[in-house]
C-alpha cells in the first residue's frame, strides 16, 4: 500500500511539472507569433517605406498566406490544453477517487494508455509547429523579396522564430516526463476493466479530427465502436 502511494505522489508531481511546462510552451510559441504579427503590422508605418516604398508585386496573397499560418497558433492552444485537461482528470482520480468524477476511476485505471495518447498529441502537434514555422519562413522570404526597400537591410535583422531552439528541448522535456507517467502502474480493484469508458471521456473533450485520429490510432478499436463522425468542430453526429 505504502508503494502504491509513492507511485502515485511521483505521478502527480510528474503531471504538475508537465503542466506547468505546456503552459510555458503555449506561451513561447505565443510570443514568436505576435513578434511576426507586430513586424508585419508595423513595417508599413517605418518612414523609410513612406519614402521609398516600391513593391515589384502586390503583397495580398503572402499575407494572406501568413494570417492562415498564424491562426494555427489557437489551434496548437487548444491542443496543449486539452493534454493539461485529462492530466488534471487523472490526478483528480488519483487524489479522490470516491467523489472526484463521480467517484470514477477509469482513466486512473488507463493511466498508462492515456498517458501515451497524451504524448502522440504533443509530438503531433510540435510536427504541424514545425510545418507551420517552415511555411511562414518561406512567406516571409517572399515578403521581403516583394517589398524590399532600396538599400535597406530592415528585413534582415528580424528573427521570426527566437524561440525555436528552447521550443524544441521543452518539448524534449516534457515527453520524457510523461514517458515516465507512462510507465508508473497503480494498484486498482478493477484492473480488468475495459478501456472504452476511459477513451470515450478523453474522445469527448477533443474538438478536433487531428486529435481523434490520434486517440483512434493508440486505441483502434475504439474507432469501430464508438467513432464519432464531424461535418465540423461544432456538429456532432453518432
Amino acid at each position: 500500500m505504502k508503494e502504491q502511494y509513492k507511485s502515485e505522489e511521483q505521478y502527480i508531481q510528474l503531471t504538475e511539472v508537465v503542466n506547468k511546462k505546456i503552459r510555458l510552451l503555449v506561451e513561447q510559441i505565443s510570443s514568436d507569433f505576435k513578434n511576426i504579427v507586430s513586424f508585419i503590422k508595423g513595417y508599413p508605418m517605418h518612414e523609410d517605406w513612406k519614402n521609398h516604398y516600391e513593391p515589384n508585386i502586390s503583397s495580398d496573397e503572402v499575407i494572406s498566406s501568413i494570417t492562415t499560418n498564424l491562426q494555427y497558433q489557437d489551434i496548437l492552444s487548444q491542443r496543449l490544453d486539452h493534454i493539461i485537461m485529462i492530466n488534471v482528470l487523472i490526478i483528480q482520480e488519483l487524489k479522490n477517487t470516491e467523489s472526484a468524477n463521480g467517484g470514477t476511476a477509469e482513466l486512473k485505471i488507463h493511466s498508462n494508455k492515456i498517458t501515451e495518447v497524451n504524448i502522440r498529441q504533443l509530438e503531433g502537434a510540435y510536427n504541424e509547429y514545425i510545418s507551420i514555422c517552415s511555411a511562414l519562413r518561406k512567406d516571409l522570404d517572399k515578403f521581403e523579396k516583394q517589398n524590399r526597400l532600396n538599400n535597406s537591410n530592415v528585413f534582415r535583422s528580424f528573427i521570426p522564430f527566437n524561440n525555436s531552439l528552447s521550443i524544441g528541448t521543452l518539448v524534449s522535456k516534457i515527453t520524457q516526463n510523461m514517458e515516465v507517467m507512462a510507465s508508473i502502474n497503480f494498484e486498482v480493484s478493477d484492473s480488468s476493466q475495459s478501456i472504452d469508458q476511459a477513451a470515450m471521456r478523453v474522445q469527448s473533450i477533443y474538438t478536433m479530427q487531428s486529435e481523434r485520429d490520434v486517440l483512434y490510432a493508440c486505441i483502434p478499436d475504439m474507432q469501430e465502436k464508438y467513432r464519432i463522425s464531424y461535418n465540423n468542430d461544432n456538429d456532432i453526429f453518432f
